[in-house]
């Protein structure tokens, strides 16, 4: 089993130690940036991705023929809308354990569920929420520095731009149709392949 691990900093990563000391896995890499991620990613069979949720981004998932299950790692002051953790299958909230980590790749190699991971984490409310594409039913602009995404869960105003949104969703399925509005061209979106 191969992992990769995004890391926020340069410092030793403590989460790297713990995941070789597991019997079944073979490598881990540590990356820090986008291009280094996507090159490990394109260039290493990758089985298993730690993503910390404030990095994740689903296009990491182009870059790979066979999707890794992914592992999302919250920090220990970072909240989640109630049922986040069931709803992304996978994850770790710092500080964690050599038993914890254990435990979860046992459940990692015997769990055979697939996971959509086609979707943002919006951090709204100082709590991330996992919004499916299929349920975004536009984007709009507040001002220079926030935007509104209205859902069918209901509408989030997070920090960021019309043109950093656009980059996040999926092209062919999102399109900008005025300054001020992105809107769905496509309803049913199940990933690149489709």
């Amino acid at each position: 089993m191969n992992c990769l691990i995004i890391a926020e900093r340069m410092e030793k990563n403590y989460l790297e130690g713990l995941a070789k000391d597991i019997p079944e896995v073979k490598q881990v890499f540590v990356a820090l940036g986008g291009n280094e991620i996507l090159s490990v990613l394109a260039r290493r069979n990758i089985d298993v991705l730690f993503c910390p949720a404030s990095r994740w981004d689903w296009r990491f998932l182009e870059a790979v023929e066979k999707e890794p299950k992914i592992v999302f790692v919250f920090s220990a002051r970072e909240k989640c809308s109630p049922g986040l953790y069931k709803e992304l299958g996978f994850c770790l909230r710092e500080p964690y354990t050599a038993e914890e980590v254990g435990q979860l790749f046992e459940r990692l190699g015997s769990e055979k569920a697939i996971f959509d991971n086609y979707f943002l984490l919006i951090r709204y409310e100082r709590m991330y929420h996992k919004v499916r594409f299929p349920e975004i039913q536009m984007v709009g602009r507040m001002n220079n520095s926030y935007i509104r995404v209205c859902t069918s869960k209901g509408n989030f105003m997070i920090a960021g731009t019309m043109n950093k949104m656009l980059e996040r969703l999926p092209g062919g399925v999102f399109e900008r149709t005025s300054h001020e509005q992105i809107t769905p061209v496509k309803v049913n979106f199940y990933g690149p392949s489709e």
